[in-house]
């Protein structure tokens, strides 16, 4: 089957449905980066975005770490992650390296929700 990319996809919508999504959940088993990077139309709307963050998985899809942080820090301007406190914890989008760093390579990942606020 051929690929296409997420802004692909949604120009095929009627407008009115494409023009209501108002959130878009991700999990590409590490390819989330190249998602973005086929998704600025739709991403540049400011959407809130449910995606995995899985640095070994990122490296995996043949993006590096930075390039991955860089891609998100140009559509939103703080992630959150659910913490042990049993709460959500908002970080600015600069912090997104720390994230993969506490994540780390050896397989552990997290989902994230980001925003633009």
């Amino acid at each position: 089957m051929p690929a296409c990319t997420i802004d692909g996809i949604v120009g095929r919508l009627p407008t009115p449905a494409a023009e209501a999504i108002s959130l878009v959940w991700i999990d590409v088993q590490g390819h989330e980066g190249h998602v973005f990077n086929g998704g600025a139309e739709l991403f540049s709307r400011g959407l809130p975005v449910v995606a995995e963050v899985w640095p070994h998985g990122i490296v995996r899809s043949g993006m590096e770490l930075d390039q991955f942080c860089r891609i998100a820090q140009r559509y939103w301007a703080s992630y959150w992650v659910w913490r042990r406190s049993q709460r959500y914890v908002q970080y600015s989008i600069t912090e997104l390296p720390k994230f993969c760093e506490e994540l780390g390579t050896a397989g552990a990942h997290d989902d994230v929700i980001f925003t633009r606020a």
